[in-house]
């Protein structure tokens, strides 16, 4: 066993055909900072997840790595079959003071597989039950759908048994109310935590619709709307008298540090909430490319299209990021209707492109962020028509 200070540990498997299947284990510190980071590999294709932790782990391999014996490992362990295309393992181990290393890769014999699990299980326990920004649980079968209650945000659909052709005719028939054509059409379905949905892809009409899953009830629906309008403006405004405006997660606002308040209020009887805003009561608000701006109550001979804010607010916050939201949550239909053009190509260009590597060697879209991509270059094709 090396006597130097181990400082570093990595497993690698990966290559061959497939560039985002890719299972990664590395302990190191981050040369600029100094600190201890943890790189895994998430259950999601592309997904890394990467984390600070303390030395104790580091500590914790090092004893895993003298329990196991993996400094006997001989290097590079040649297979007298060559597969072609195939993904490759190997791992590797830095010491310093003095500087030595163990290294693995080719076809390892099982005592040195048997310290590397080891060490990965244990890091693998480290992470937990955390996940990379914007990834979610893919699902890939139909069971669990039966009788549920799903929305778009506009309209509700159930579906009876585990099919999803509900779903994909709902989708077809916002563009066509009398069609029932479903080929040309596919699907994607997520997970995340009690949350279900299922995104609709219409290839033909170049249409992607989001659906949420929800119990049946009036006041769930009117907790996502809450929830949707909640995320697009979590985060700080300030508007021309230099008023700060914070909005919360939980749908509430509060001005220049006041007691938070019910941005949102639901009539009894009504599916569509009030907005209330600094004691007015606004009819709708709309993103913009530097902030949000509200609409005042209609009253008897106001346009319908009346488009002049009674309220403009600017986002305080970094430029390059205004909008995490994008990178968060799934974006439904009411939530792409809050945006301008200028702010929906303003989204586009927030969504982030993640590593499935620590050194960057290959850049993806997370879940959520793949899909908003795509749902978000159809409402940009679509108002261009």
């Amino acid at each position: 066993m090396p006597s130097g200070e181990m400082y570093a540990y990595s497993f690698i498997r990966g290559g061959g055909m497939n560039r985002l299947d890719q299972t990664v284990y590395q302990l190191s510190y981050d040369e600029d900072t100094g600190n201890l980071m943890l790189y895994v590999s998430g259950d999601c294709q592309g997904e890394l997840i990467s984390m600070e932790v303390g030395t104790e782990v580091m500590e914790k391999c090092y004893e895993l790595v003298k329990r196991h014996k993996l400094y006997k490992s001989k290097g590079f362990y040649e297979s007298s079959v060559m597969a072609l295309d195939a993904p490759s393992s190997s791992f590797y181990v830095s010491f310093r003071n003095p500087s030595e290393f163990i290294s693995g890769s080719g076809n390892m014999p099982d005592d040195i597989f048997e310290g590397i699990n080891a060490v990965n299980q244990y890091l693998r326990s480290v992470v937990g039950d955390r996940k990379a920004e914007g990834h979610v649980d893919r699902v890939y079968n139909h069971d669990g759908i039966k009788g549920m209650h799903w929305t778009d945000g506009r309209i509700t659909v159930i579906t009876p048994d585990d099919s999803e052709e509900p779903l994909k005719k709902a989708a077809r028939q916002l563009d066509d109310s009398s069609s029932t054509d479903i080929s040309q059409m596919g699907y994607s379905r997520f997970k995340d935590g009690d949350r279900h949905y299922f995104v609709i892809h219409d290839y033909k009409n170049n249409m992607h619709r989001v659906f949420v899953s929800f119990d049946g009830s009036e006041k769930s629906l009117q907790e996502i709307q809450m929830r949707d309008a909640a995320d697009m403006l979590f985060g700080t405004f300030t508007d021309n008298k230099g008023h700060r405006f914070a909005f919360s997660p939980d749908g509430k606002v509060s001005k220049d540090g006041a007691e938070p308040t019910e941005l949102m209020i639901f009539g009894q009887n009504s599916r569509n909430p009030m907005i209330i805003l600094d004691g007015h009561q606004m009819r709708s608000f709309k993103l913009t490319e530097k902030g949000v701006d509200f609409f005042g109550l209609q009253l008897p001979g106001d346009r319908a299209d009346n488009s002049v804010p009674a309220c403009s607010l600017i986002r305080v916050g970094d430029e390059t990021n205004l909008w995490p939201v994008v990178n968060e949550r799934f974006l439904t239909q009411p939530m792409l209707d809050k945006l301008s053009d200028d702010q929906l190509e303003q989204m586009l260009k927030s969504i982030h492109m993640h590593n499935t590597m620590p050194e960057g060697d290959f850049m993806w879209f997370s879940d959520i962020g793949e899909i908003n991509h795509e749902v978000l270059m159809a409402e940009k094709k679509h108002r261009e028509k």
